[in-house]
């Protein structure tokens, strides 16, 4: 089933076909709690006159996740806590087929999420994003899974078709929301936003996280910083 065009906040989707459903689950405050103790935002510099924004969480005690097209081509990369504390951080895993990046820092941040299973049709739960300038703030936002998908689309160059297994979110996305992870109760990570709909309004696009981030070994692995290729703009 064709669905409609999207746009990753920079990059674009073609179309998406879905797949199907599970457990009903309401969010309550413990989960967006979680959510917000993980939450993070990212700042990058080197492509534009300006800062490039986005949203994260961590994913253990100094490893950030958030978009790759928010870090792709930066010359400098840093991650703001809750408290709008600046930390340096370096890229560790930039996946560009994915639009997925990993971040680590000099120290531990906040309250690192749990990487579960992917979302099901009828999940619900939360995401949090950093929005605004100075100060930005934290937005706290319900979010619930309305279908699992494969998405065809391009990488974050449009240089290249490739398929990301994910699900449709009800959800409210702005620019700069890129990299918010979908928190599930009991503080699970079950994907990220990269896309908003640019045919539904108040509906974006999640991609399942990669398997081996839930592996506490391949996590600690990640220690060098990577290459993260040129700007998308």
């Amino acid at each position: 089933m064709n669905v409609a065009p999207c746009t990753a906040l920079l990059t674009g989707v073609v179309l998406a076909v879905t797949a199907c459903g599970a457990t009903r689950v309401r969010p309550d405050i413990d989960t967006l709690d979680v959510a917000r103790a993980a939450a993070i935002g990212v700042r990058s510099e080197g492509c534009n006159p300006s800062e490039d924004l986005g949203s994260g969480s961590m994913i253990d005690t100094d490893l950030a996740l958030t978009a790759a097209h928010v870090v792709a081509g930066a010359t400098d990369v840093r991650v703001v806590d809750a408290a709008g504390t600046s930390h340096a951080a370096d890229v560790v895993m930039f996946d560009p087929e994915l639009d997925i990046a990993v971040l680590r820092t000099a120290q531990p941040i906040g309250t690192p999420l749990t990487i579960g299973a992917p979302a099901e049709s009828d999940d619900r739960g939360a995401i949090v994003t950093f929005r605004g300038d100075e100060p930005r703030r934290l937005v706290t936002s319900r979010v619930s899974v309305v279908r699992t998908v494969d998405i065809d689309t391009t990488d974050i160059y449009l240089d290249r078709d490739v398929t990301r297994a994910g699900f449709e979110v009800s959800a409210e996305i702005e620019p700069g929301d890129s990299g918010a992870v979908v928190v599930l109760p009991g503080g699970i990570a079950a994907g990220m936003i990269w896309a908003k709909s640019t045919r539904r309004d108040g509906r974006a696009w999640a991609v399942d996280l990669p398997r081996e981030l839930g592996d506490a070994d391949h996590r600690s692995s990640l220690v060098d910083p990577v290459a993260v290729g040129d700007c998308t703009n």
